[in-house]
C-alpha cells in the first residue's frame, strides 16, 4: 500500500494528482493500492479511484526521501526551480511537470450564470486557505488589477475566493466567493482565456485544457511555466526566481501581516497593467 501525505493549495493538490496517475502507470500499480491523506482536496481526486481519507489521521513517518512507497509532498517543494528533476530521482520514474491529467469529476450546471459571449476570467487571490487577513509576495496590487479592467477592452468576470481576496471594481460579473471549485471551472472553460498570477486557478485551468496569462514574479517561471500559457515578467526585473522569505535583508514568510513587514517585491510592481495588456494583444491573445 502506497500512502500520500497531502497538505498544501489546490495547484499542489492537482500536480501531485498528476503525478500519482504517472506513477501507476509506470509502476502498473492500481489506483487503490494508493491512500491520499488529503484533507481539503477530496473533490480534486473525486472518480479518480484513490483511497481518500481525512489529513489528521495520517502516519507521521511518512517522508518522501525514505521509501518510494511513501510520499510526503511538503518535502517534495523546497526546491521550486529543479522538480522535475527531485521527482524522478526520487519516485524512480520520468515526471515532466508539463504533463496535463483531465479531471474525472462530474461537471455542473452553470447555464443560470448569464455569461456574456466572449469574456475572460481573472483571479487576484491566492489561497483561501492562507491565513486571513496575510498578503502574499506574488500578489499583483489591487490598483493595477483595477487598471487592467478598464483597459484590457473585453468583459472581464472575477472568479476565486478566500479570506484574502477582494472584489475588483469594473468587472462585468463578479463571482468572487460565490462559485465553488467545479462551478469556477466550468466558467474558465468557456473563457477566451484565464489571467491570474501563478497559483491554483492556474494549474487547475491547465488540467482543464485551458490557456492563462501569468503574471509572475518570486515564482519560478522555469518550473511553472506552463508551454500553453503567456507567461509575462516584468522588464525591469531579471533575478527572477528570487526567494520571497529574503526582501528586504530579513528572513520573512511569503506570507505576511499587514501590520508588519510587507511583501514589498519590485518584480510584482514593476509589472504594469498596461505593460501586461500590450503583451496580450502583442501575442495575439485578443
Amino acid at each position: 500500500m502506497i500512502k500520500v501525505l497531502l497538505d498544501h493549495g489546490m495547484g499542489d493538490a492537482l500536480s501531485a494528482r498528476a503525478f500519482l496517475f504517472e506513477y501507476c502507470r509506470q509502476k502498473h500499480i492500481k489506483h487503490s493500492d494508493i491512500i491520499i491523506y488529503a484533507g481539503r482536496h477530496e473533490v480534486l481526486f473525486e472518480n479518480d479511484g484513490f483511497t481518500l481519507k481525512d489529513i489528521k489521521y495520517a502516519p507521521n513517518n511518512l517522508i518522501w526521501y525514505d521509501s518510494f512507497a511513501k510520499f510526503n509532498f511538503t518535502k517534495l517543494y523546497r526546491n521550486h526551480i529543479q522538480r522535475d528533476l527531485m521527482i524522478s530521482k526520487n519516485s524512480g520514474i520520468h515526471f515532466d511537470w508539463q504533463h496535463r491529467e483531465p479531471l474525472n469529476w462530474n461537471c455542473p450546471d452553470i447555464s443560470n450564470l448569464n455569461l456574456p459571449e466572449k469574456f475572460i476570467t481573472i483571479n487576484c487571490g491566492f489561497d483561501h486557505t492562507a491565513i486571513p487577513n496575510h498578503i502574499c509576495a506574488k500578489m499583483w496590487p489591487m490598483e493595477y488589477w483595477i487598471e487592467l479592467v478598464q483597459k484590457i477592452g473585453i468583459p472581464c468576470i472575477q472568479i476565486g475566493g478566500g479570506n484574502n481576496t477582494h472584489e475588483i471594481k469594473g468587472t462585468h460579473l463578479n463571482f468572487l466567493n460565490k462559485l465553488n471549485i467545479k462551478e469556477s471551472a466550468e466558467v474558465m472553460k468557456k473563457a477566451l482565456f484565464h489571467l491570474d498570477t501563478e497559483g491554483g486557478l492556474t494549474i487547475l485551468n491547465h488540467h482543464l485544457g485551458g490557456k492563462t496569462v501569468v503574471l509572475f514574479g518570486p515564482t519560478a517561471i522555469q518550473t511553472f511555466g506552463f508551454k500553453e500559457n503567456l507567461n509575462i515578467i516584468n522588464n525591469t526585473c531579471h533575478n527572477s526566481p528570487c526567494d520571497p522569505r529574503q526582501i528586504k535583508g530579513g528572513h520573512v514568510g511569503i506570507y505576511q501581516d499587514k501590520n508588519s513587514l510587507q511583501c514589498d517585491l519590485r518584480c510584482m510592481k514593476d509589472l504594469k497593467p498596461e505593460y501586461v495588456v500590450e503583451q496580450i494583444y502583442k501575442n495575439k491573445w485578443l
